[in-house]
């Protein structure tokens, strides 16, 4: 079976190919530097450039990934930012209805799209109420997926990811401070909002869901990938804290502060458990673990 990932040098993509890869999927990629056999040279911004990828290659699956995703970033400049993302998602399905109308697409959208919701934990039929512009491109993209009726989509809505490989958001953020402390005379890190509930999945169950979506999914269909679980940015900090070499000291910056953040944030992944046998099954720790020595053996 031969899929294409877009996005595939990002964290989400890195695991993922590696998953699929290790299944005995023929994996393929699109990124705008990296190319060989297996990985296109591709601007999606361009419809030309992925109507040609997809003349030369038949792909059973396409996992669109590829995307801004800097909540502060969309703040900047949110028109550009919104019609960055749903360009990519028009030309790639135009492209798929017109040259490769049997591939079926899983596309990335986000949790965030809920926004403040009244009850918890959060199910796929709940309203979406985006509260920032990465937020409202993710339900912009889920919105043009569902113009085109003839191609079979699932739609995945995970919740905060994590896990080594990494590069930002708070826990890899407080993982890589703390390694560069352990390795220099600095004991100082800077935080943000440690008062917000979140939910998080190791980037490597969120692969596995991933994947069993492929064989056992629904098209037309949208699923959390979720822990199903809260936890306290605080708590999630001194956990970390607590597995360093090094006394930490923390500073409040408020540059890290979000303009508009949830207190509270989780959902819940029973339609996709229900569906594929799925659940997260890495502990938290281990995950928290793993990040932190990924950091210690990058820097």
């Amino acid at each position: 079976m031969n899929i294409l990932i877009t996005g595939i040098s990002g964290f989400i993509g890195g695991h993922l190919a590696d998953e699929l890869t290790a299944s005995y999927y023929k994996v393929f990629g699109i990124n705008h530097t990296k190319k060989n056999e297996n990985i296109f040279c591709c601007d999606l911004l361009s419809y030309e450039q992925i109507s040609q990828v997809l003349i030369r290659k038949k792909f059973d699956w396409i996992i669109h990934l590829a995307a801004l995703t800097s909540v502060n970033e969309s703040w900047r400049d949110p028109v550009n930012f919104i019609n960055t993302n749903s360009k990519m998602t028009q030309n790639l399905y135009k492209s798929i209805q017109k040259y490769s109308s049997l591939t079926k697409v899983i596309l990335a959208s986000s949790a965030s799209i809920y926004g403040k919701q009244k009850k918890y934990p959060i199910k796929e039929n709940f309203k979406p109420n985006p509260i920032d512009p990465y937020s409202k491109s993710k339900l912009e993209q889920e919105k043009i997926s569902k113009k085109f009726t003839n191609i079979g989509t699932i739609i995945i809505r995970p919740f905060n990811q994590t896990g080594p490989g990494q590069s930002h958001l708070a826990i890899s953020n407080f993982a890589k401070q703390i390694a560069i402390c352990e390795k220099s005379e600095k004991d100082i890190i800077k935080i943000g909002n440690l008062d917000t509930l979140r939910d998080y999945v190791d980037i490597r169950d969120t692969s596995k869901a991933i994947k069993l979506l492929i064989s056992k999914g629904k098209t037309n269909e949208a699923y959390n990938i979720c822990s199903g679980k809260k936890i306290k940015m605080e708590n999630i900090l001194y956990q970390l804290i607590n597995l360093s070499t090094k006394k930490i000291k923390i500073l409040k910056d408020k540059k890290l502060i979000r303009p508009v953040d949830l207190p509270e944030f989780w959902g819940s992944h029973q339609k996709i458990t229900a569906t594929t046998g799925w659940e997260p099954l890495i502990p938290f720790n281990k995950t928290l673990l793993d990040t932190l020595n990924y950091w210690r053996n990058y820097i």
